[in-house]
């Protein structure tokens, strides 16, 4: 059964990814990944998407290490942080992929229509 315990970063364990030891990324990234999957499947309601979605967390998370602060809060929150925002983009390119389908339909009615008048004129 998985730990229920937060997950914090010991002191001296990194905090700048140039002098980064990637074997403790990859520690926290074990005891995070469970937890992240959870919570972003349950906001997308896919597999595929989700893990998509906690896999760029992370490498998100690897790149901006430089930029954690520890204020006390587990580690597993800043990644579940992160991994909102890239929730909130999905459904952002959703909304746009929806709304271009929607105007390429239309534009085909519109089509269709010119098409249809200018048939008839000709008759």
């Amino acid at each position: 059964m998985e730990s229920t315990t937060p997950v914090t970063i010991q002191k001296n364990t990194w905090f700048s990814r140039q002098s980064a030891r990637p074997e403790a990324f990859t520690s926290l990234y074990e005891r995070c990944i469970d937890r992240v999957y959870r919570h972003v499947y349950y906001r997308v309601s896919n597999h595929d998407e989700a893990e998509d979605i906690t896999q760029e967390a992370f490498v998100r998370a690897w790149k901006a290490i430089d930029r954690y602060k520890r204020t006390g809060a587990p580690f597993v929150s800043w990644v579940i942080t992160i991994a909102g925002n890239l929730i909130i983009d999905h459904y952002r390119k959703q909304q746009k992929v929806e709304f271009t389908d929607e105007i390429e339909k239309i534009s085909e009615k519109i089509w269709v229509i010119r098409f249809r008048v200018r048939k008839s004129r000709l008759k």
